[in-house]
């Protein structure tokens, strides 16, 4: 508590040393300003300041200045917003935003935080961690967006545009070697097929890194990436009054695989929780373990490949622009890992790893969006309206084995086989009324259905197949009201609502565990202001809300009437409360400095969760720790109280070139990382503790800034961060941390 005190401290002193500066910096000179930001949140293209919600925007040039080459390089630097990727899944997202998260490769399961890519949603977790290469600009929209953006967006959404051809020849190149045999190359080139009508952009990006575990069984270094992007996008532009973009891209990663550690406490006298099964047979976690060390005997890796293409026409019209956007997108998967983490693990006669799974998984999306929005200026009304289609199959194998089965190879243990259909359709409508040139009212919604055809042969039932199918609808409705009090300085109080769709479980191991179960809606309450002052040399944007989160999709237990035996299904258990603050500021320092800040408070908790986690009362127990009860005391995971971030740039410009340098911290206050049934009675166990990440950046360029050098350190302090601890049911509990330090040296050159 004290360290956050001083944190907090700082931060107002550097608050008010911010503004004592950036009054002193000539009011005439222009070009100590903010940067003028841009956002599209609400299917037209908008001042940030001028945009009555809470959005994050940055520019390729910021992302560049500060070394930010994956949406998780962002984590931290948002106020309440997580973006981090799934430990053992590295392509698959793990975000939260105002700590409503979900971070599962399960393609049943729908997205809390949906991601998008030049206006395509993507549909799944595993493939939204994109690498930001030749990226234009990232919108980072808090709160739902259910109405313009979609379902399955009900903590908000993370918008990627990358960046168009300009119609010169032009191009840029930049290498990368760093810590750990890092090797990165990056190019993009511009080509112009027809002067003004027709160009082209063609980037591509190689990626290989070693990777930070060490794997104590051999020796080996595992956790290596070694990943090869690329996008061709063509520009069309005959007419003032239409054009069309196509982006094709493709990625392919070979990876030597992220196992997990073994976390597996042994909990002894504390009932009445009974050991891990991995803990009673003699392998609980060593307290002396390294956090990057595991202890994997089964060859592992992460085989991804991707590919996507979209198409956007615009039609210009005196009473609107008319736009069409197509997107396709396929994912394949092969993803072999260890999860128990302790080696060869003897049980009865069989010696093997613990337990290993292979996932091999395809899906593919088609989607379509028409919209049309009205002219931008001055009218007594703006409106956008719209129709949306999506369609997605996705198919898996998931086999699983180890000792814990048996023997694992050769034999084939278990198979599990399931696929799903899924289409949706949705239209939209959003109105802006402005009564005044002050006062404007917004109003709008989205009605969505939703059908799943589910398919599943659980473990040992082959060949039996299950077939399952439900539909769902729902309204999202949107109130914005906002008043201009000056130019520069705007306040907004807003009610929105958002729909993460029912669905069916794809980890069933019965066929009466497979749901399907409802959907969950939150309704978001929000004030919030957006500030310019000194000549847009200091700007400050602050917000409040409440959120009150329904039909929560939790996995609890249950018992099964059939066989008289628990078995874990989804459940809408639980009902909770999120609430919280989030502070922006920018600022313009003068003689070559700026500085940014963000502050987030966030306060959750459950109203009710009743559930069974810990199977049926044997007797002689406390009745709190099982059967079904109200666990609303639980933390929810995913909800730090604190978040704070701060960044210091620097440029200026010298005789024999410009040299630019960029430190940023995040702080981040304690947080539980899973929500487990182990929290019942030992709520440390997945507790991830406070911590500070440090990154820095330093580039030298030559005066005309086509040849630059530069230096990049993350997690300079070097810190251990738990990214993660959770149960694979009564067997074992997985952990895993985030990234060591890592550096490198980057070279590039435009021309």
């Amino acid at each position: 508590m004290q360290r956050l005190h001083a944190l907090l401290a700082s931060a107002a002193l550097v608050a008010l040393a911010t503004a004592a500066r950036a009054a002193e910096a000539p009011a005439d000179a222009t070009q100590n300003q903010v940067s003028e930001v841009i956002v599209t949140a609400q299917k037209r293209a908008v001042r940030l300041q001028d945009a009555p919600l809470a959005v994050t925007a940055f520019n390729s040039q910021t992302l560049k200045q500060a070394t930010v080459v994956n949406l998780t390089d962002l984590d931290g630097r948002i106020p309440n917003v997580t973006l981090e990727a799934v430990a053992t899944f590295p392509n698959a997202s793990s975000f939260s935003i105002r700590g409503l998260g979900f971070g599962d490769v399960e393609s049943t399961f729908e997205p809390t935080v949906g991601a998008e890519i030049n206006g395509v949603y993507l549909a799944r977790n595993v493939g939204a961690t994109q690498d930001l290469f030749d990226i234009d600009s990232v919108e980072v929209r808090r709160g739902p967006q259910g109405t313009l953006d979609g379902g399955n967006t009900i903590g908000g959404v993370v918008a990627m545009t990358t960046k168009k051809p300009t119609g010169q020849l032009d191009g840029e190149i930049e290498l990368t070697g760093g810590d750990r045999g890092r090797l990165e190359a990056r190019g993009a080139l511009d080509i112009p097929l027809i002067k003004d009508v027709l160009s082209a952009r063609v980037s591509i990006m190689d990626l290989n890194y070693g990777g930070y575990l060490h794997n104590i069984a051999n020796g080996a270094t595992l956790g290596g990436i070694d990943s090869l992007s690329e996008r061709l996008t063509l520009l069309y532009t005959p007419t003032d009054r239409f054009d069309a973009t196509l982006v094709v891209d493709h990625t392919r990663d070979r990876d030597k695989g992220f196992p997990n550690m073994n976390g597996t406490p042994a909990f002894g006298s504390i009932a009445p929780a009974p050991d891990f099964l991995l803990a009673e047979l003699g392998y609980a976690a060593n307290p002396n373990q390294k956090p990057y060390d595991v202890n994997v005997t089964f060859p592992t890796f992460f085989n991804f490949d991707t590919v996507g293409a979209s198409v956007t026409l615009n039609w210009r019209f005196d009473w609107g622009v008319l736009t069409s956007i197509t997107g396709y997108r396929e994912y394949d998967d092969n993803n072999v890992n260890e999860y128990g983490g302790a080696g060869d693990v003897t049980v009865g006669e069989s010696t093997a790893p613990f337990f290993v799974s292979q996932r091999i998984q395809n899906q593919d999306q088609f989607s379509q969006e028409i919209h049309v929005a009205s002219p931008s200026g001055k009218h007594f009304l703006d409106y956008v309206a719209g129709v949306y289609y999506l369609h997605q199959h996705y198919a898996l194998q998931n086999l699983e084995g180890g000792s814990l089965f048996g023997v694992y190879p050769p034999a084939q243990i278990t198979t599990q086989y399931a696929n799903q259909g899924d289409d949706s359709y949705a239209v939209f409508g959003q109105v802006d009324l402005h009564f005044t040139d002050k006062l404007t009212l917004t109003a709008g919604g989205r009605y969505s259905y939703e059908s799943k055809d589910f398919h599943n042969t659980p473990p040992f039932y082959f060949p039996t197949q299950f077939n399952y199918s439900a539909n769902w609808s729902d309204f999202s409705p949107k109130a914005v009201l906002n008043y201009k009090i000056t130019p520069d300085n705007m306040a907004y109080v807003q009610y929105s609502r958002g729909y993460r769709s029912g669905g069916f479980n794809g980890r069933a191991g019965s066929a009466s565990s497979a749901g399907p179960y409802a959907a969950e809606h939150v309704d978001n309450y929000e004030i919030g202001i957006k500030n310019e002052f000194l000549n847009r040399r200091l700007v400050v944007n602050a917000d409040a809300f409440i959120e009150k989160y329904n039909n929560i999709q939790e996995e609890v237990q249950r018992l099964n009437t059939v066989t008289n035996a628990d078995e874990t299904v989804v459940a809408n258990a639980g009902a909770a409360t999120y609430q919280g603050v989030e502070i922006e500021t920018h600022a313009v320092l003068g003689h070559g400095f700026s500085a940014d800040a963000a502050l987030g408070y966030l306060d959750a908790h459950f109203d009710k969760f009743t559930a069974n986690l810990n199977g049926p009362c044997a007797g002689g127990e406390d009745p709190y720790f099982c059967g079904v009860n109200d666990y609303k005391k639980i933390p929810l995971p995913g909800v730090p109280h604190w978040s704070l971030s701060g960044a210091l740039n620097y440029r200026t410009r010298l005789d024999f070139g410009v040299f630019s340098a960029n430190i940023n911290a995040a702080y981040t206050s304690k947080q539980y990382t899973s929500l487990t049934p182990i929290n019942v009675v030992a709520p440390w166990f997945s507790l991830r503790k406070a911590n500070t990440i440090v990154n820095g950046t330093v580039s030298m360029a030559t005066p005309d800034e086509k040849y630059r050098v530069s230096g990049w350190v993350k997690n300079l302090t070097d810190e251990r961060v738990l990214y993660e601890r959770f149960t694979v049911g009564p067997l074992s509990a997985p952990e895993s941390y985030e990234p060591p330090l890592t550096w490198g040296v980057s070279v590039g050159a435009k021309f």
